[in-house]
């Protein structure tokens, strides 16, 4: 793997310590930005960079939209929580 920038799926799994089939999960899920496939229909190659700024709290993709909906959905999450009644 050394330090190359673009990751292969593989690559990227260990790079983040998660299996392989974890990835597209977290892609649907807006945790990390999708794999380019400049390279080829076949060669899907995730940026070690982008995946960095993931697991830091970054920008998890390329869709600033995206991005900011989800934002939006954890701050009004939170503000549900704090405004539930207390069960005691």
């Amino acid at each position: 793997m050394g330090d190359a920038r673009w990751l292969s799926p593989a690559d990227a799994a260990r790079y983040l310590s998660l299996r392989e089939d974890a990835l597209p999960k977290l892609v649907k899920a807006g945790r990390i930005p999708p794999p380019s496939y400049t390279a080829g229909p076949r060669k899907p190659r995730y940026d070690r960079d982008t995946l960095d700024k993931a697991f830091e709290g970054g920008l998890s993709s390329r869709d600033p939209d995206q991005v900011v909906g989800a934002i939006v959905e954890k701050i009004q999450k939170a503000a549900r929580r704090s405004q539930a009644p207390s069960r005691r």
